[in-house]
């Protein structure tokens, strides 16, 4: 699952071999070190991955992010994600810019006809 914060960018997947424990990963540390410190995930970072494509990773208990999802969706006080992004984390032009790149080609696919 891609998840896209106010804390940033992560992939969350199942941490092979335990259905109880979530691998989440970023590209960018400083975007992890925000959600364990903002909504108390208590994960347990990884090694840098140096040759992957997330760098930055942490196991957390599926448990523990579910309990962070939900404390995310309350804290929800914006109507515009990427207008918040952009006021709130200025310094952080590149997450803002990929946001934007995103809603951007994801807006070009659903707004061609589909063929089904």
């Amino acid at each position: 699952m891609w998840v896209f914060t106010r804390e940033g960018f992560v992939s969350v997947v199942q941490y092979r071999g335990s259905p109880e424990t979530l691998l989440v990963r970023a590209r960018d540390i400083a975007h992890l070190k925000a959600l364990n410190e903002t909504y108390d995930i208590q994960g347990q970072y990884l090694p840098t991955a140096v040759n992957a494509d997330y760098q930055a990773r942490m196991t957390v208990s599926r448990a523990r992010w579910a309990h962070a999802m939900t404390q995310m969706v309350e804290a929800i006080d914006y109507p515009n994600f990427k207008e918040m992004v952009g006021r709130d984390r200025p310094a952080d032009v590149r997450y803002l810019t990929g946001l934007i790149e995103v809603w951007t080609t994801l807006f070009d696919v659903y707004s061609k006809p589909s063929h089904d």
